[in-house]
């Protein structure tokens, strides 16, 4: 399992599906995060993606923009936490 994400502490996976989540500890701030990670499983977009066709990378954008709009709407229900730290982070 990943121990570390940029300056978070990995504590453990909590699931996913178009990536990956990890409950984490943001030593800035002491307190626990949860961090998405994008790995997509569909082995025919990973491999447009990784091609120096920019095609695969707009439907990637695409699905997580569309996924970030959907979190947005969620963004005043109950037990729904605001993104702290835009940041990308590669590792």
């Amino acid at each position: 399992m990943i121990e570390q994400i940029g300056r978070f502490h990995v504590r453990k996976r909590l699931g996913g599906g178009f990536g990956e989540v990890f409950l984490a500890e943001d030593p800035t701030i002491g307190r626990q995060v949860a961090i998405k990670v994008f790995r997509p499983k569909d082995e025919n977009l990973v491999a447009i993606a990784t091609s120096s066709n920019t095609e695969g990378l707009d439907i990637l954008r695409t699905r997580f923009l569309n996924e970030a709009k959907i979190l947005a709407q969620l963004e005043n229900a109950v037990h729904v936490v605001v993104a702290a730290d835009r940041k990308l982070t590669h590792f």
